[in-house]
């Protein structure tokens, strides 16, 4: 469905600790994994969860795993969660993307609803060009800083969430040709591992 895209492919080594063994962690353990998890947050605010599960598991302080309150996954979110609660990381720090409070825009006149146009108005950087790019991310968990820079050259994003619908994909591809007669280069963000190889060549296949 996606045509024209190109993936990042590039894999970075890490000298990590050992991981815990098992779901429990002892206290030593707990103490590393909550100074990485600070210490993550603090330079990459603001995060998901998700993002500090994943950059905790290369670092090799967890397991990759997510299947109940045990695991990798909620080592972190408990953490996470204590950290939080102790004022040791900031809740405006971590961040949920999936869930959204929908607020209608008001205004007390009609002239400052013109007045708060025109302060968001911006032009087009992509007027006449005859190609237009489109970044497509595999995973909710680095929407926030993929859109840091997307939202600066003034890219559409979308983020498929895995191996997506097609009810999505039908929608992003739509979206693509509405102004019509552009080329559009599609560059694919995800893992390079098997499964999220395979939820790549999964968005490009035909509709």
């Amino acid at each position: 469905m996606l045509a024209n895209s190109r993936r990042d492919n590039s894999a970075s080594e890490f000298n990590s600790p050992r991981k815990p063994t098992g779901n429990r962690m002892n206290r030593a353990e707990v103490a590393r994994l909550r100074a990485a998890i600070v210490d993550f947050v603090e330079t990459n605010k603001p995060v998901t969860v998700r993002q500090v599960f994943y950059a905790m598991t290369v670092q090799g302080l967890v397991d990759k795993s997510d299947k109940g309150p045990g695991d990798g996954y909620g080592n972190v979110q408990r953490q996470l969660q204590k950290l939080r609660e102790s004022g040791v990381i900031s809740w405006d720090d971590v961040v949920d993307h999936t869930r959204w409070i929908r607020r209608p825009l008001t205004w007390d006149s009609p002239s400052q609803a013109v007045r708060s146009l025109a302060r968001g108005y911006r032009r087009d950087p992509w007027s006449g060009q005859t190609e237009r790019v489109w970044i497509w991310c595999e995973k909710n968990a680095l929407a926030s800083i993929i859109e840091e820079i997307t939202r600066e050259f003034a890219v559409p994003f979308s983020v498929g969430v895995g191996f997506t619908s097609d009810s999505y994909a039908h929608k992003v591809v739509k979206e693509m040709v509405s102004d019509g007669g552009h080329v559009v280069q599609v560059y694919e963000f995800g893992d390079h591992d098997p499964s999220g190889v395979k939820a790549g060549k999964s968005a490009q296949r035909p509709s």
